[in-house]
């Protein structure tokens, strides 16, 4: 698996018999905890939409914060700091919280510790198992390694939950075996899917043409007309904040091949009505290279060709016109700055 479930293990170990006694017959939960060097102006929430509960929880000057929930039933509820993570919360609970790490780790301790611990480890082991969304090297996995990192960690957390038996709620014991059985049945059309692409975008095939979009800098271009060089394509939108975290990267890249055998190329996708918002952005962003706008609210044929379900999604083309990585690493990887120099 692509984490040390050891250390994961080690630093939830403390959590699991830090638990105080507390009164079965309360009708909320208390959540508190501290957060270690707050960032100014950032809030923490509690949501739960099925309960349709969005709670801001005030954070003070220290970095600590506390905050009683009135629950009707048990429930899982996310808590959104520097980023998301989900915790499980009952009458009766008395969780402590600890932001550490830049508010990117949590630590627990306190009543319902043992549950949240269980909880956090397995969603930091799902992320690390199957990546960001498409999840594509994940999928990409030949079977008989794709099933067995599967299979370790179901059995990482199956053994997780009957080892703490009798101190966790029984709903959310099951609850967690019943998602970590389910992950191979849920994720196989997916895996079959990706089966197909890499069959059809193997390295060396042509690459699905586009034809005649609109370039900022005046009239169309297609992508023939960029054969003889390397072409590094970037599939983005305005709206697309990871998209626009990568911008700053993809001109440090660009301005470190300058020169070289490689054109770099930006299409957005963005609708029509986002057209002037595309050029804007150009501009403040101070984004280089070829930038191309895909043509607006028909389908993209190209985008639909590469399979792109999420964005940004970055393709590497040969001198050729064929394929070098229909799926290429991120600007900000430093995984493509190696690819590029073996290449250039």
């Amino acid at each position: 698996m692509k984490t040390n479930l050891k250390q994961i293990l080690v630093l939830l170990a403390l959590p699991f018999i830090s638990v105080n006694s507390q009164t079965k017959n309360a009708d909320y939960a208390v959540v508190s905890g501290k957060i270690s060097k707050p960032i100014e102006g950032k809030e923490l929430k509690l949501l739960n939409r099925k309960e349709n509960k969005n709670i801001t929880v005030k954070i003070n000057s220290d970095g600590t914060f506390k905050e009683t929930v009135k629950l009707d039933q048990p429930g899982y509820y996310s808590l959104y700091y520097a980023k998301g993570n989900v915790v499980y919360l009952k009458n009766g609970s008395d969780l402590k919280v600890k932001f550490v790490n830049e508010a990117k780790s949590l630590k627990f301790e306190g009543k319902g510790s043992i549950e949240n611990s269980i909880l956090y480890l397995k969603d930091s082991l799902n992320n690390a198992l199957i990546g960001e969304f498409p999840y594509s090297d994940f999928l990409s996995l030949e079977e008989k390694e794709y099933n067995r990192q599967i299979d370790a960690y179901k059995k990482t957390i199956i053994d997780l939950v009957e080892k703490n038996k009798g101190k966790i709620d029984p709903a959310f014991s099951a609850k967690q075996v019943e998602d970590v059985s389910k992950l191979k049945e849920s994720m196989q059309p997916m895996y079959e899917e990706q089966k197909k692409i890499l069959k059809e975008l193997a390295p060396g095939m042509a690459s699905p043409e586009f034809n005649n979009y609109l370039n900022y800098a005046g009239g169309t271009t297609s992508l023939k007309d960029l054969r003889g060089k390397y072409v590094y394509i970037d599939v983005w939108a305005t709206w697309c904040h990871p998209c626009l975290n990568e911008v700053p990267f993809l001109n440090e890249i660009e301005e470190k091949y300058k020169g070289k055998n490689i054109t770099f190329v930006s299409i957005s996708i963005d609708r029509e009505k986002e057209l002037e918002k595309w050029r804007a952005m150009i501009v403040e962003k101070k984004m280089g290279g070829v930038q191309l706008w895909a043509g607006g609210n028909s389908p993209v044929e190209f985008s639909d060709r590469y399979y792109i379900k999420g964005i940004p999604r970055f393709i590497l083309l040969d001198p050729k016109g064929n394929i070098v990585n229909q799926n290429a690493p991120r600007p900000s990887d430093e995984k493509l700055v190696k690819l590029l120099d073996s290449l250039l």
